[in-house]
């Protein structure tokens, strides 16, 4: 109203989620599993910025492994799209059992072979995810 025209700056602070570690426009969080479940595979109920959401974890899923929910990161600016939400497994082994349960354990161990535990990965590729290298 009479004055003219300039610049506007605005200076906008976003506050850390302790949920979320932000790479861009995309998100990483993790979620303890437990072993049992790890193994059989699940549905697991992950944290999101709008809420929960629902993902299907896959039968012998290892420590580490990553997960990926295509548009559920942060909006991108000018682009119109959303990042995505990488959810790492942190497969947790109980510490302390019940007399049936440790006594199931006990009756898994001894049907294992090395069948059971074999990996199609490579050793470089394990030692590669073991030390949290994403690169190829």
């Amino acid at each position: 109203m009479g004055a003219p025209a300039g610049d506007l700056y605005v200076l906008v602070r976003v506050r850390e989620d302790e949920r979320f570690v932000r790479e861009g426009d995309h998100l990483i969080t993790a979620v303890d599993v437990p072993a049992p479940v790890a193994a059989l595979g699940g549905t697991l109920e992950v944290a999101a910025l709008e809420g929960s959401v629902s993902i299907e974890l896959p039968a012998g899923t290892q420590p580490g492994d990553a997960l990926t929910l295509r548009g559920h990161g942060m909006p991108s600016l000018g682009r119109g799209r959303r990042g995505d939400l990488r959810v790492v497994v942190n497969v947790v082994i109980p510490r302390r059992l019940t007399e049936e349960q440790r006594d199931l354990l006990e009756q898994l161990k001894a049907t294992l072979t090395p069948e059971n535990l074999r990996s199609e990965e490579s050793m470089f590729a394990k030692l590669r995810r073991a030390l949290g290298s994403q690169a190829a």
